[in-house]
């Protein structure tokens, strides 16, 4: 029995395709930072554990972390991530039955470009289980589409994908009604889809009342950031505006105000991207005749004009959530999928009338879809690029200036080795202690986990920089000893690192002073 060969052949040709360019697209993309170890402070922090867990609601990443080793190694968990995401964008592709090799190609190139996927590569200690919880999201919605049933493996796969990430419910959501906008498109009758979106609204009820029953066992004090605790209570009176809040935060990330790092170039296509799919769906609604049924049409507009509602509906499950990080907006690159998907629909036309007018014409938008999708991915590839080779010089600035510091401190007359040092002050983006050229600091604000000096500069990592990457012996002080260090006369009166005498010995703790006490 050939068991590598039996499971060859079961899975369609396709999906192979889907799933090898995924693992090629997801290295082309990735490999500086899979080369490299570039952390951000909470790497620096979580170099051997998981982060945050049940008190952020994210019970299950207790348990699976250890499958994954214990060590945040970028050539181990970085690439086993990008083999999860490729089998992600597989049941994407699966449960909307795509068919073309095209479709296949760009699905992948679409999941392992998109700007989230880099700022989640930036917490490597805890990528992997990202990467597994953004895969049962889509495996859960393959399940529900399969069958009868394929509602009970769904829910136990969305509560897992909750119980490590719980925006990721919001892909889910997104794929489910674009899935039923698809069957609309395809030719199924109203009522066949209309119960469907019923069945599915309950599923996802149910799976949201398992997930917070689950999470309030595991730990009744929720944190309070970025509005975990207030999850699943959402008030009627509120909901309209958070419906409205909703559409106006993924209008502004594609449309009308793009964050920090959107090109003008990225910003012009994600415009036409938009105008497209619009387009696009009127175009197949309109050759299709599916204009003749009015119910039929008006579910399409409907489904439609829910899918952007679902992507961003994380500002609705947790209503005091105010800016959503990158990685709670991982689901947004669904929009591109949407286009994808219509562009395959629009070629399907074109079967057996390949030399008439309106066949040109489907080729056309099949043409501007296809070429769309591959630039505003080819943008994607940029900047995931230019970020981590950002955080490269931010890393080397920070080992060489915190270097610097120790040979300073070394040669001080009676410093030990296993004395206690504490560099005391922060820098803000006017007075870094580096070169004033900030290298495009403003463009990765909004790239969350994203290290730049100030990141790696902070008292709260600097115990860790020093112990992990220079190897400095040294206690680290609690917040309370810092300030009373501080506020000694001696502290006070000392000059600003280099300066001679910045460097001193206050209640045994080896001291240096790079920044003035700020208000």
């Amino acid at each position: 029995m050939d068991i590598i060969k039996d499971l060859y052949k079961k899975i369609p040709k396709n999906i192979w395709i889907c799933f090898v360019s995924g693992i090629v697209w997801g290295l082309i993309t990735h490999i500086y930072m899979i080369t490299h170890k570039l952390p951000n402070w909470d790497d620096l922090y979580n170099l051997r554990g998981f982060g945050s867990g049940a008190e952020y609601g994210r019970w299950l990443l207790e348990f699976i972390r250890p499958l994954y080793g214990k060590w945040s190694v970028p050539a181990l968990n970085g690439v086993l991530a990008i083999i999860l995401w490729a089998m992600a964008a597989c049941f994407i592709y699966a449960a909307l039955r795509l068919e073309t090799v095209t479709s296949a190609v760009l699905l992948s190139f679409m999941v392992m470009t998109f700007p989230s996927i880099a700022c989640t590569m930036t917490f490597m200690f805890t990528v992997t289980c990202y990467a597994l919880g953004i895969l049962f999201v889509c495996a859960g919605v393959y399940c529900y589409q399969k069958g009868r049933y394929g509602f009970i493996p769904a829910i136990l796969l969305f509560v897992l994908s909750l119980g490590i990430y719980q925006s990721y419910i919001c892909l889910a959501a997104g794929m489910l009604v674009c899935l039923f906008m698809v069957r609309l498109l395809r030719g199924s009758t109203f009522w066949s889809v209309w119960k469907e979106c019923i069945k599915a609204l309950v599923t996802l009820g149910i799976t949201m009342v398992i997930y917070l029953f689950i999470s309030n066992h595991m730990n009744d004090n929720l944190t309070t950031d970025r509005g975990i605790d207030t999850m699943g209570q959402i008030p009627l009176s509120r909901l309209p505006r958070l419906i409205a809040r909703a559409y106006k935060r993924i209008l502004e990330y594609f449309v009308i105000e793009p964050l920090s790092f959107t090109t003008p170039v990225a910003q012009v296509l994600n415009i036409l991207i938009c105008v497209a799919i619009a387009g696009l769906l009127i175009w197949l609604v309109w050759r299709r005749r599916i204009w003749k049924e009015w119910k039929s049409t008006l579910l399409i507009f409907v489904l439609a004009l829910l899918i952007p509602l679902a992507l961003a509906s994380i500002y609705i499950l947790a209503p005091e959530t105010q800016d959503a990080t990158m990685q709670m907006l991982h689901q947004y690159f669904f929009v591109y999928v949407v286009l994808l998907v219509l562009g395959e629909l629009v070629m399907g036309q074109i079967q057996g009338r390949e030399h008439t007018v309106k066949a040109w014409m489907n080729t056309g938008l099949a043409w501007i879809a296809t070429l769309l999708i591959v630039l505003i991915g080819y943008q994607n590839y940029i900047l995931t690029n230019e970020a981590y080779f950002r955080t490269s010089i931010a890393f080397d600035r920070a080992n060489s200036y915190y270097n610097r510091i120790m040979v300073n401190v070394e040669a001080q007359e009676g410093y030990q080795y296993g004395d206690t040092v504490s560099i005391l002050g922060n820098f803000y983006p006017e007075a870094y202690p580096v070169e004033n050229n900030p290298i495009d600091d403003d463009k990765f604000v909004d790239m969350s986990g994203v290290a730049m000096e100030n990141g790696l500069l902070t008292e709260g990592v600097r115990t860790w920089f020093l112990k992990t990457y220079l190897g400095i012996e040294t206690e680290a002080l609690t917040s309370e000893e810092m300030e009373d260090i501080k506020a000694t006369a001696q502290y006070e009166a000392m000059p600003l690192y280099p300066a001679q005498g910045s460097i001193a010995k206050i209640e045994d703790v080896w001291v240096v002073k790079i920044h003035e006490n700020e208000e």
